[in-house]
């Protein structure tokens, strides 16, 4: 792999995102105590961890993404799906590529979404999850820029590494698409745990999913709500873990955000709680029965999305295959009743 291919840029210039952006925050210093969402002092006196072990933690986790992102583009860089994507890039038009381009950005931002408020849910419903995993995370009350991807190394793995790449399989984007896709996730979540409401920033106006409603989950009283991450809050929606704030100023200077607890919250349930009873979903039971469904498509769709890649693993070609197969479209005989009963 070429240091300047576009494999390895897409392994690298994330990262490099997230320590100059990041650091772009950090460097602002007291100039933005305006629009901090809490206190320098409230920063100090309520996290847990030091900002030595979190930088320590982020680098240890993006050593791994990066060893993780070099193998997924060495098992896909022939795949069908990428030559297709090559060949019709060099034939058709500008507006054909970035349309295709604007359609697999919106396909990896769903299966990115979808995969990380499942396996975020679920860490704050198993005790033993949140307890010896993603409690590191909330170490940081107070979040900040750089803390972004302080996790466990597990949960850094299930959500961030294992959930970018089904996002770039699934999508079926390019390596080179992959640079801007992945670097504007890096951003988003950065941007979503700077803990400043900063005046025309793009993503307040763009995304309800924001740095207040981050923040709001990452206080004590809001850790069940708000589990959407990065982009929408489209899930916390339907499944009732969605909880509204109000930004107004804070005593003594500076902003803060305000959830506003619902009715069902104040007698005596949270609405996680009058969730889970108006709809099972995250009970054992329905994961028991919804899991493995969604681990059968999605596990074995990234083998089919592999491609040729994988031929000169196969047991048998793919000629072998479609001459050898019994079932067939011509043969079933569900479809030849279709057939039938349109051409009547």
């Amino acid at each position: 792999m070429e240091f300047f291919s576009d494999e390895a840029l897409a392994i690298f210039v994330p990262i490099l995102v997230y320590w100059v952006y990041s650091g772009m925050y950090m460097a602002l210093g007291e100039s933005m105590d305006m629009y901090r969402l809490h206190s320098r002092k409230q920063e100090d006196s309520k996290n847990l961890v030091s900002k030595l072990e979190v930088a320590t933690c982020v680098l240890l986790q993006q050593l791994v993404q990066a060893a993780i992102a070099a193998v997924t583009f060495m098992l896909t860089g022939d795949s069908s799906l990428t030559v297709a994507y090559d060949n019709k890039e060099a034939q058709g038009s500008s507006s054909y590529r970035y349309q295709r381009v604007a359609r697999q950005f919106a396909v990896a931002m769903v299966v990115l979404d979808g995969w990380q408020y499942a396996w975020h849910r679920y860490m704050h419903h198993n005790r033993f999850l949140y307890r010896h995993i993603h409690s590191w995370h909330h170490r940081l009350v107070v979040p900040y820029a750089f803390g972004s991807q302080y996790n466990h190394p597990i949960e850094g793995l299930l959500l961030d590494t294992l959930g970018g790449a089904l996002a770039f399989v699934v999508s079926g984007m390019s390596p080179r698409a992959s640079i801007f896709f992945f670097s504007l996730c890096t951003i988003k979540g950065v941007d979503d745990h700077c803990g400043i409401w900063l005046p025309g920033n793009v993503f307040h106006l763009c995304f309800w999913n924001n740095t207040a409603y981050h923040d709001v989950h990452h206080q004590l009283h809001g850790s069940r709500f708000n589990f959407s991450q990065p982009f929408f809050v489209t899930w916390d929606k339907v499944f009732g873990t969605h909880m509204p704030y109000v930004l107004e100023e804070r005593p003594g200077g500076g902003l803060q955000s305000r959830p506003l607890m619902t009715r069902a919250s104040h007698n005596g349930g949270s609405n996680d709680e009058n969730a889970t009873a108006s709809l099972e979903f995250f009970s054992d039971e329905g994961l028991a029965i919804f899991v493995p469904i969604l681990v059968y498509w999605v596990y074995s769709g990234m083998y089919m999305v592999l491609g040729k890649s994988m031929d000169k693993y196969r047991l048998h070609s793919r000629k072998g295959v479609q001459a050898r197969s019994r079932v067939g479209r011509q043969r079933n005989p569900l479809v030849l009743a279709l057939k039938k009963s349109v051409a009547l």
